[in-house]
Protein backbone atom coordinates (compact mmCIF):
# COMPACT_ATOMS: atom_id res chain seq x y z
CA UNK A 1 0.00 0.00 0.00
CA UNK A 2 0.93 3.57 -0.78
CA UNK A 3 2.23 6.36 1.63
CA UNK A 4 -0.89 8.10 0.94
CA UNK A 5 -2.93 5.60 1.69
CA UNK A 6 -1.53 5.35 5.49
CA UNK A 7 -1.58 9.23 5.32
CA UNK A 8 -5.76 8.98 5.02
CA UNK A 9 -5.73 6.39 7.49
CA UNK A 10 -4.14 8.06 9.85
CA UNK A 11 -5.93 11.30 9.38
CA UNK A 12 -9.44 9.16 9.69
CA UNK A 13 -8.46 7.37 12.70
CA UNK A 14 -7.74 10.78 14.34
CA UNK A 15 -11.15 12.21 13.43
CA UNK A 16 -12.93 9.26 14.37
CA UNK A 17 -11.21 9.57 18.14
CA UNK A 18 -11.93 13.33 17.89
CA UNK A 19 -15.60 12.82 17.38
CA UNK A 20 -15.93 10.29 20.03
CA UNK A 21 -14.30 12.47 22.56
CA UNK A 22 -16.03 15.12 21.52
CA UNK A 23 -19.22 13.23 22.40
CA UNK A 24 -18.14 11.75 25.40
CA UNK A 25 -17.29 15.46 26.57
CA UNK A 26 -20.72 16.37 25.73
CA UNK A 27 -22.57 13.82 28.05
CA UNK A 28 -20.13 14.06 31.31
CA UNK A 29 -20.36 17.58 31.23
CA UNK A 30 -24.25 17.84 31.49
CA UNK A 31 -23.26 15.26 33.98
CA UNK A 32 -21.02 17.44 35.78
CA UNK A 33 -23.67 21.03 35.64
CA UNK A 34 -26.42 19.00 37.14
CA UNK A 35 -24.13 17.65 40.00
CA UNK A 36 -21.93 20.92 40.47
CA UNK A 37 -24.27 23.68 39.07
CA UNK A 38 -24.69 25.49 35.39
CA UNK A 39 -21.90 27.49 35.39
CA UNK A 40 -19.85 24.24 35.45
CA UNK A 41 -17.52 24.57 32.64
CA UNK A 42 -14.91 21.66 30.88
CA UNK A 43 -11.45 22.86 30.73
CA UNK A 44 -10.09 21.95 27.44
CA UNK A 45 -7.19 20.29 26.20
CA UNK A 46 -4.98 23.42 25.68
CA UNK A 47 -5.96 24.73 29.41
CA UNK A 48 -5.85 21.33 31.40
CA UNK A 49 -2.18 20.37 30.15
CA UNK A 50 -0.70 22.71 32.32
CA UNK A 51 -2.18 21.20 35.22
CA UNK A 52 0.45 18.56 34.85
CA UNK A 53 3.61 19.35 36.74
CA UNK A 54 6.62 17.60 38.70
CA UNK A 55 8.36 17.22 42.20
CA UNK A 56 10.53 20.60 41.25
CA UNK A 57 8.39 22.63 38.62
CA UNK A 58 5.29 24.28 39.56
CA UNK A 59 3.39 25.41 36.27
CA UNK A 60 2.38 28.56 38.11
CA UNK A 61 3.22 32.18 36.82
CA UNK A 62 4.48 34.74 39.67
CA UNK A 63 4.85 38.42 39.03
CA UNK A 64 5.40 41.17 41.59
CA UNK A 65 4.28 44.89 41.98
CA UNK A 66 5.89 47.40 43.90
CA UNK A 67 3.46 49.99 44.47
CA UNK A 68 3.54 53.13 46.78
CA UNK A 69 1.76 53.33 50.55
CA UNK A 70 -0.72 50.18 49.44
CA UNK A 71 -2.67 48.60 51.87
CA UNK A 72 -4.43 45.00 52.12
CA UNK A 73 -7.85 45.79 52.27
CA UNK A 74 -7.87 48.45 49.42
CA UNK A 75 -5.43 45.47 47.67
CA UNK A 76 -8.68 43.06 48.12
CA UNK A 77 -11.36 45.73 46.42
CA UNK A 78 -9.34 47.27 43.72
CA UNK A 79 -9.00 43.27 42.85
CA UNK A 80 -12.41 42.14 42.98
CA UNK A 81 -13.87 45.29 41.22
CA UNK A 82 -11.20 43.90 38.21
CA UNK A 83 -13.15 40.84 38.06
CA UNK A 84 -16.61 41.22 37.75
CA UNK A 85 -16.91 40.84 34.26
CA UNK A 86 -17.51 37.14 33.21
CA UNK A 87 -14.98 36.40 30.87
CA UNK A 88 -12.96 36.34 34.75
CA UNK A 89 -14.90 34.27 36.11
CA UNK A 90 -12.01 31.29 36.53
CA UNK A 91 -10.76 33.46 39.39
CA UNK A 92 -13.92 32.39 41.35
CA UNK A 93 -14.03 29.16 40.04
CA UNK A 94 -12.14 26.04 41.75
CA UNK A 95 -10.62 22.61 39.69
CA UNK A 96 -12.18 19.05 39.98
CA UNK A 97 -11.76 15.91 38.34
CA UNK A 98 -15.40 14.47 37.22
CA UNK A 99 -15.06 10.83 35.31
CA UNK A 100 -11.86 11.82 34.81
CA UNK A 101 -12.50 14.88 33.13
CA UNK A 102 -11.40 18.49 34.26
CA UNK A 103 -13.66 21.11 35.03
CA UNK A 104 -14.25 24.56 36.83
CA UNK A 105 -16.82 24.57 38.91
CA UNK A 106 -17.89 27.79 41.21
CA UNK A 107 -16.52 27.94 44.42
CA UNK A 108 -19.07 28.24 46.68
CA UNK A 109 -16.85 29.37 49.89
CA UNK A 110 -14.80 32.07 47.62
CA UNK A 111 -13.19 34.06 50.30
CA UNK A 112 -11.14 36.82 49.24
CA UNK A 113 -9.78 37.34 52.74
CA UNK A 114 -8.22 33.78 51.83
CA UNK A 115 -7.04 34.74 48.34
CA UNK A 116 -5.55 38.34 49.13
CA UNK A 117 -3.51 37.96 52.24
CA UNK A 118 -1.05 40.30 54.59
CA UNK A 119 2.55 38.79 55.10
CA UNK A 120 2.82 38.26 59.04
CA UNK A 121 5.55 40.12 60.87
CA UNK A 122 7.39 36.87 61.56
CA UNK A 123 8.18 35.87 58.28
CA UNK A 124 8.15 39.29 56.49
CA UNK A 125 11.47 40.70 54.89
CA UNK A 126 13.08 43.19 55.22
CA UNK A 127 15.53 43.65 52.60
CA UNK A 128 16.39 42.86 49.11
CA UNK A 129 18.22 39.79 49.68
CA UNK A 130 15.58 38.30 52.53
CA UNK A 131 13.07 39.46 49.96
CA UNK A 132 14.86 37.18 46.92
CA UNK A 133 14.64 34.28 49.34
CA UNK A 134 11.44 34.95 50.34
CA UNK A 135 10.22 35.37 46.59
CA UNK A 136 11.87 32.13 45.69
CA UNK A 137 10.46 29.80 48.62
CA UNK A 138 6.80 31.24 47.72
CA UNK A 139 7.52 30.24 43.53
CA UNK A 140 8.48 27.23 44.59
CA UNK A 141 5.42 25.88 46.60
CA UNK A 142 2.63 23.68 44.68
CA UNK A 143 -1.40 25.66 44.87
CA UNK A 144 -4.13 24.20 46.51
CA UNK A 145 -6.05 22.94 44.47
CA UNK A 146 -9.40 23.14 47.00
CA UNK A 147 -9.67 26.80 45.93
CA UNK A 148 -9.28 29.22 43.19
CA UNK A 149 -5.84 28.48 41.57
CA UNK A 150 -4.00 31.87 42.22
CA UNK A 151 -3.01 33.67 45.36
CA UNK A 152 -1.69 37.26 46.54
CA UNK A 153 0.62 37.90 49.15
CA UNK A 154 0.78 41.37 50.33
CA UNK A 155 4.18 42.88 52.12
CA UNK A 156 3.05 46.36 53.75
CA UNK A 157 5.66 48.63 53.94
CA UNK A 158 8.39 46.75 53.42
CA UNK A 159 10.80 50.01 52.36
CA UNK A 160 10.92 53.06 51.41
CA UNK A 161 11.84 54.50 48.15
CA UNK A 162 14.52 56.82 47.33
CA UNK A 163 11.49 59.85 47.50
CA UNK A 164 11.16 58.37 50.87
CA UNK A 165 7.80 57.11 50.18
CA UNK A 166 6.98 53.66 51.89
CA UNK A 167 6.28 50.83 49.25
CA UNK A 168 4.16 47.87 49.41
CA UNK A 169 5.15 44.27 47.77
CA UNK A 170 2.43 42.15 45.88
CA UNK A 171 3.05 39.10 45.32
CA UNK A 172 0.82 37.66 42.50
CA UNK A 173 0.87 33.95 41.64
CA UNK A 174 -1.78 32.22 39.35
CA UNK A 175 -1.33 28.71 37.69
CA UNK A 176 -0.96 28.29 34.21
CA UNK A 177 -4.14 26.09 34.28
CA UNK A 178 -6.38 29.29 34.21
CA UNK A 179 -4.73 31.01 31.74
CA UNK A 180 -1.75 32.59 29.67
CA UNK A 181 0.61 35.68 30.30
CA UNK A 182 -1.51 37.96 27.67
CA UNK A 183 -4.55 36.88 29.11
CA UNK A 184 -3.37 37.31 32.41
CA UNK A 185 -1.47 40.56 31.70
CA UNK A 186 -4.51 42.78 30.68
CA UNK A 187 -6.59 41.39 33.07
CA UNK A 188 -3.92 42.98 35.70
CA UNK A 189 -3.02 45.94 33.73
CA UNK A 190 -7.32 46.34 33.59
CA UNK A 191 -6.85 46.61 37.50
CA UNK A 192 -4.27 50.06 37.17
CA UNK A 193 -5.52 53.39 36.37
CA UNK A 194 -3.70 56.24 34.29
CA UNK A 195 -2.90 59.28 35.96
CA UNK A 196 -5.87 61.21 34.41
CA UNK A 197 -8.32 58.33 35.79
CA UNK A 198 -6.50 57.72 38.91
CA UNK A 199 -7.00 61.92 39.89
CA UNK A 200 -10.88 61.06 38.61
CA UNK A 201 -10.59 58.24 41.61
CA UNK A 202 -9.29 60.93 44.33
CA UNK A 203 -12.06 63.42 43.26
CA UNK A 204 -14.83 60.65 43.74
CA UNK A 205 -15.74 61.19 39.80
CA UNK A 206 -14.00 57.40 38.58
CA UNK A 207 -13.31 54.05 39.34
CA UNK A 208 -11.46 51.81 37.29
CA UNK A 209 -10.04 51.64 33.45
CA UNK A 210 -12.33 50.62 31.06
CA UNK A 211 -11.71 47.08 29.55
CA UNK A 212 -8.14 47.04 27.74
CA UNK A 213 -8.05 45.45 24.20
CA UNK A 214 -5.04 43.14 23.25
CA UNK A 215 -1.71 45.53 22.43
CA UNK A 216 0.08 44.06 19.83
CA UNK A 217 3.54 45.06 19.85
CA UNK A 218 6.52 44.49 17.66
CA UNK A 219 7.68 41.50 18.99
CA UNK A 220 7.74 37.62 18.45
CA UNK A 221 4.14 37.63 18.51
CA UNK A 222 3.86 38.68 14.93
CA UNK A 223 4.06 35.40 13.57
CA UNK A 224 1.65 34.00 11.07
CA UNK A 225 -1.50 33.31 13.15
CA UNK A 226 -4.28 34.61 11.48
CA UNK A 227 -7.42 32.35 10.96
CA UNK A 228 -7.03 29.61 8.06
CA UNK A 229 -9.23 30.39 5.23
CA UNK A 230 -9.80 26.89 5.21
CA UNK A 231 -9.39 25.31 9.09
CA UNK A 232 -10.74 21.61 8.21
CA UNK A 233 -7.35 22.11 6.09
CA UNK A 234 -4.91 22.99 8.68
CA UNK A 235 -6.30 20.75 11.00
CA UNK A 236 -5.83 18.21 8.46
CA UNK A 237 -2.29 19.38 7.65
CA UNK A 238 -1.22 19.51 11.42
CA UNK A 239 -2.62 15.78 11.96
CA UNK A 240 -0.55 14.68 9.15
CA UNK A 241 2.48 16.89 10.35
CA UNK A 242 2.09 16.08 14.33
CA UNK A 243 4.68 12.27 13.91
CA UNK A 244 7.32 14.13 11.82
CA UNK A 245 7.23 17.07 14.84
CA UNK A 246 7.56 14.58 17.51
CA UNK A 247 10.16 12.79 16.03
CA UNK A 248 12.21 16.05 15.26
CA UNK A 249 11.58 17.03 19.28
CA UNK A 250 12.07 13.32 20.17
CA UNK A 251 15.54 13.07 18.30
CA UNK A 252 16.94 16.74 18.51
CA UNK A 253 19.96 16.97 20.44
CA UNK A 254 20.25 18.23 24.67
CA UNK A 255 21.07 21.36 25.31
CA UNK A 256 24.64 21.14 26.78
CA UNK A 257 26.03 24.24 28.97
CA UNK A 258 25.68 25.46 32.55
CA UNK A 259 22.69 26.13 32.61
CA UNK A 260 21.22 22.84 31.49
CA UNK A 261 20.77 20.53 34.61
CA UNK A 262 19.40 17.17 34.82
CA UNK A 263 19.31 17.83 38.81
CA UNK A 264 16.90 19.86 39.71
CA UNK A 265 16.28 20.59 43.54
CA UNK A 266 12.81 22.72 43.02
CA UNK A 267 14.65 25.86 45.53
CA UNK A 268 14.26 28.91 43.38
CA UNK A 269 16.50 31.51 42.90
CA UNK A 270 14.99 34.70 41.80
CA UNK A 271 16.25 38.26 40.84
CA UNK A 272 15.07 41.15 39.86
CA UNK A 273 16.67 44.17 37.85
CA UNK A 274 16.46 47.98 38.42
CA UNK A 275 14.21 49.55 35.44
CA UNK A 276 15.72 50.49 32.32
CA UNK A 277 14.39 53.71 30.33
CA UNK A 278 12.27 52.69 27.73
CA UNK A 279 12.98 55.74 25.25
CA UNK A 280 16.75 54.51 24.91
CA UNK A 281 16.09 51.31 23.87
CA UNK A 282 13.94 52.50 21.05
CA UNK A 283 16.57 54.87 20.50
CA UNK A 284 18.77 51.75 20.19
CA UNK A 285 16.61 49.86 17.94
CA UNK A 286 15.49 53.17 15.23
CA UNK A 287 19.96 53.66 14.97
CA UNK A 288 20.46 50.31 14.10
CA UNK A 289 17.49 49.83 11.66
CA UNK A 290 19.37 52.81 10.30
CA UNK A 291 22.74 51.70 9.96
CA UNK A 292 21.78 48.25 8.37
CA UNK A 293 19.00 49.62 5.73
CA UNK A 294 16.48 47.68 7.65
CA UNK A 295 13.81 47.35 10.53
CA UNK A 296 15.18 46.06 13.78
CA UNK A 297 12.60 45.69 16.43
CA UNK A 298 12.67 46.15 20.35
CA UNK A 299 12.28 42.59 20.48
CA UNK A 300 15.27 41.92 18.34
CA UNK A 301 17.12 44.21 20.75
CA UNK A 302 15.82 43.34 24.09
CA UNK A 303 16.36 39.11 23.77
CA UNK A 304 19.17 39.54 21.01
CA UNK A 305 21.06 41.14 24.99
CA UNK A 306 20.01 38.35 26.24
CA UNK A 307 22.34 36.31 24.81
CA UNK A 308 25.14 38.77 25.23
CA UNK A 309 24.74 38.80 29.30
CA UNK A 310 24.62 35.09 29.51
CA UNK A 311 28.33 34.31 27.44
CA UNK A 312 29.19 37.31 29.76
CA UNK A 313 28.20 35.12 32.96
CA UNK A 314 29.38 31.84 32.11
CA UNK A 315 32.82 33.77 30.96
CA UNK A 316 32.95 35.40 34.54
CA UNK A 317 31.92 32.09 36.35
CA UNK A 318 34.96 30.30 34.55
CA UNK A 319 33.06 26.94 34.32
CA UNK A 320 35.70 25.51 32.53
CA UNK A 321 33.65 25.24 29.13
CA UNK A 322 33.47 27.60 26.06
CA UNK A 323 30.28 29.50 26.65
CA UNK A 324 28.24 27.81 23.16
CA UNK A 325 27.42 29.45 19.89
CA UNK A 326 23.52 29.06 20.87
CA UNK A 327 20.70 27.61 23.77
CA UNK A 328 17.80 26.52 22.42
CA UNK A 329 14.84 28.16 24.44
CA UNK A 330 11.04 28.14 23.96
CA UNK A 331 9.51 31.27 23.42
CA UNK A 332 5.66 31.58 24.04
CA UNK A 333 3.88 33.35 21.20
CA UNK A 334 0.22 34.49 21.59
CA UNK A 335 -1.75 32.75 19.22
CA UNK A 336 -5.22 35.24 19.16
CA UNK A 337 -5.25 37.16 16.29
CA UNK A 338 -7.85 39.65 16.97
CA UNK A 339 -7.76 42.96 19.25
CA UNK A 340 -10.21 41.83 22.08
CA UNK A 341 -10.24 41.59 25.17
CA UNK A 342 -8.67 38.42 25.58
CA UNK A 343 -10.63 35.27 27.05
CA UNK A 344 -9.39 33.86 29.60
CA UNK A 345 -7.55 31.22 28.66
CA UNK A 346 -4.14 29.67 26.95
CA UNK A 347 -3.99 30.60 23.42
CA UNK A 348 -0.08 30.54 22.78
CA UNK A 349 2.17 28.20 20.85
CA UNK A 350 5.78 27.62 22.34
CA UNK A 351 8.19 27.29 19.16
CA UNK A 352 12.09 26.36 19.94
CA UNK A 353 14.21 29.06 19.21
CA UNK A 354 17.71 29.54 19.34
CA UNK A 355 19.54 32.34 21.10
CA UNK A 356 22.94 33.28 20.18
CA UNK A 357 25.27 33.28 22.76
CA UNK A 358 28.78 33.00 21.33
CA UNK A 359 29.32 36.86 22.08
CA UNK A 360 30.26 39.01 24.47
CA UNK A 361 29.35 42.23 22.34
CA UNK A 362 25.62 43.24 22.71
CA UNK A 363 25.15 44.80 19.07
CA UNK A 364 26.40 41.62 17.23
CA UNK A 365 24.43 39.96 19.31
CA UNK A 366 21.18 41.84 19.06
CA UNK A 367 21.59 41.29 15.29
CA UNK A 368 22.14 37.51 15.46
CA UNK A 369 19.05 37.31 17.27
CA UNK A 370 17.57 39.37 14.67
CA UNK A 371 18.13 36.65 11.61
CA UNK A 372 16.25 34.12 14.33
CA UNK A 373 13.45 36.06 15.02
CA UNK A 374 12.71 37.56 11.55
CA UNK A 375 12.45 33.42 10.06
CA UNK A 376 9.75 32.61 13.05
CA UNK A 377 8.16 35.47 12.20
CA UNK A 378 8.01 33.94 8.34
CA UNK A 379 7.62 30.22 9.43
CA UNK A 380 4.11 28.04 9.94
CA UNK A 381 6.37 26.37 13.14
CA UNK A 382 4.45 27.97 15.33
CA UNK A 383 0.57 27.91 13.83
CA UNK A 384 2.01 23.68 13.52
CA UNK A 385 2.96 23.50 17.45
CA UNK A 386 0.05 24.90 18.62
CA UNK A 387 -2.71 22.81 17.05
CA UNK A 388 -0.03 19.86 17.35
CA UNK A 389 0.32 20.41 21.09
CA UNK A 390 -3.23 20.72 21.30
CA UNK A 391 -4.02 17.60 19.50
CA UNK A 392 -1.36 15.86 21.76
CA UNK A 393 -3.20 17.01 24.85
CA UNK A 394 -6.90 15.98 23.32
CA UNK A 395 -5.25 12.52 22.29
CA UNK A 396 -3.26 11.18 25.00
CA UNK A 397 -4.00 10.80 28.49
CA UNK A 398 -2.14 13.04 31.17
CA UNK A 399 0.81 10.80 31.75
CA UNK A 400 1.51 10.55 28.09
CA UNK A 401 0.72 14.21 27.53
CA UNK A 402 3.15 15.33 30.64
CA UNK A 403 5.99 13.08 29.55
CA UNK A 404 5.76 14.47 26.06
CA UNK A 405 6.13 18.28 27.50
CA UNK A 406 8.75 17.22 29.74
CA UNK A 407 10.52 15.55 26.70
CA UNK A 408 10.56 18.91 25.30
CA UNK A 409 11.59 20.29 28.64
CA UNK A 410 14.65 18.02 28.58
CA UNK A 411 15.63 19.81 24.98
CA UNK A 412 16.28 23.67 26.28
CA UNK A 413 18.14 25.48 28.43
CA UNK A 414 15.12 28.25 29.49
CA UNK A 415 11.51 29.99 28.86
CA UNK A 416 11.91 33.16 27.53
CA UNK A 417 9.13 35.57 27.92
CA UNK A 418 8.85 39.07 26.67
CA UNK A 419 5.26 40.84 27.54
CA UNK A 420 4.60 44.58 26.34
CA UNK A 421 2.77 46.38 29.29
CA UNK A 422 0.76 49.99 29.15
CA UNK A 423 3.13 52.71 28.39
CA UNK A 424 2.55 55.27 30.79
CA UNK A 425 2.82 55.18 34.27
CA UNK A 426 -0.20 53.27 36.46
CA UNK A 427 -1.98 53.18 39.55
CA UNK A 428 -3.72 50.66 41.53
CA UNK A 429 -6.95 52.95 43.04
CA UNK A 430 -4.33 55.99 43.85
CA UNK A 431 -1.50 54.34 44.81
CA UNK A 432 1.38 54.66 42.13
CA UNK A 433 3.08 51.63 40.56
CA UNK A 434 6.36 51.60 40.79
CA UNK A 435 7.44 48.53 39.41
CA UNK A 436 6.35 45.20 37.50
CA UNK A 437 8.23 42.01 37.14
CA UNK A 438 7.36 38.92 36.38
CA UNK A 439 8.96 35.11 36.51
CA UNK A 440 7.75 32.39 33.84
CA UNK A 441 7.30 28.74 34.69
CA UNK A 442 9.01 25.64 33.24
CA UNK A 443 8.39 22.56 33.60
CA UNK A 444 10.59 18.91 33.72
CA UNK A 445 14.47 19.69 34.04
CA UNK A 446 14.43 22.82 32.56
CA UNK A 447 15.41 24.83 35.21
CA UNK A 448 15.80 28.61 34.39
CA UNK A 449 13.35 30.88 32.84
CA UNK A 450 14.06 34.65 32.15
CA UNK A 451 11.80 37.70 31.65
CA UNK A 452 11.32 40.86 30.07
CA UNK A 453 8.57 43.54 30.42
CA UNK A 454 7.87 46.95 29.35
CA UNK A 455 5.63 48.98 32.08
CA UNK A 456 5.16 53.31 32.24
CA UNK A 457 8.36 53.88 30.01
CA UNK A 458 10.29 51.56 31.54
CA UNK A 459 11.96 47.84 30.53
CA UNK A 460 12.53 45.61 33.75
CA UNK A 461 13.74 41.91 33.60
CA UNK A 462 13.65 39.00 35.81
CA UNK A 463 15.63 35.57 35.74
CA UNK A 464 14.96 32.54 38.26
CA UNK A 465 17.21 29.27 38.02
CA UNK A 466 16.37 26.08 39.95
CA UNK A 467 19.52 25.92 42.41
CA UNK A 468 20.38 22.34 40.74
CA UNK A 469 21.21 24.69 37.50
CA UNK A 470 22.89 27.77 39.12
CA UNK A 471 22.63 30.94 41.59
CA UNK A 472 23.29 33.75 39.90
CA UNK A 473 20.17 34.80 38.96
CA UNK A 474 21.10 38.46 40.17
CA UNK A 475 24.08 38.08 37.88
CA UNK A 476 22.26 37.66 34.87
CA UNK A 477 20.00 40.67 35.28
CA UNK A 478 22.83 42.52 36.18
CA UNK A 479 24.99 41.83 33.32
CA UNK A 480 21.93 42.25 31.07
CA UNK A 481 21.44 45.80 32.29
CA UNK A 482 25.34 46.93 31.77
CA UNK A 483 24.91 45.06 28.34
CA UNK A 484 22.11 46.95 27.32
CA UNK A 485 23.21 50.26 28.81
CA UNK A 486 26.64 49.59 26.64
CA UNK A 487 24.87 48.83 23.61
CA UNK A 488 23.19 52.42 23.79
CA UNK A 489 26.55 53.76 24.17
CA UNK A 490 28.35 51.97 21.02
CA UNK A 491 25.10 52.67 19.10
CA UNK A 492 23.38 56.15 20.18
CA UNK A 493 25.57 58.17 22.81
Amino acid sequence: MSTPFYILLAVCAVVALAFHFKRRVASISAEAKARYGPETEYIPARDNMWKIEGDTNKCIISSILVVENLTTETMKGEFMSSIKQDHYRRFKQRFVSYKGLPFFIKDEDFDVNVMIRKCDDATKPTNEAELNIFLGRECSLAMPFDRPLWSIMVIEDFQKNSAGISETILLFRIHHTIGDGIALGTMMFNMLNTEEQMKEVKDGNGSTIPERTLVLSESSSQVQKKPPANPWLVHALTTVLFLPTLLQVIFMPWDRNYYKSTNLEGKKIVAMSHTYDLEKVKAIKNKMSANINGKVTLNDVLMGNLGCALNRVWKKLDAGNKPPKDITVVMPINMRSDNNVPIIENRFATPMVKIPTHTPEPIESALSMKKEIDALKKSVTPLIMYYATQIAATILNNILCGALLDLMASKITAVVSNVPGPSETMYIGTHKLNKLTFWVPQRGDCGMGFSIITQGRNVTVGCILDAGCGVESEMVCKEYMTALEEMYEKVVA
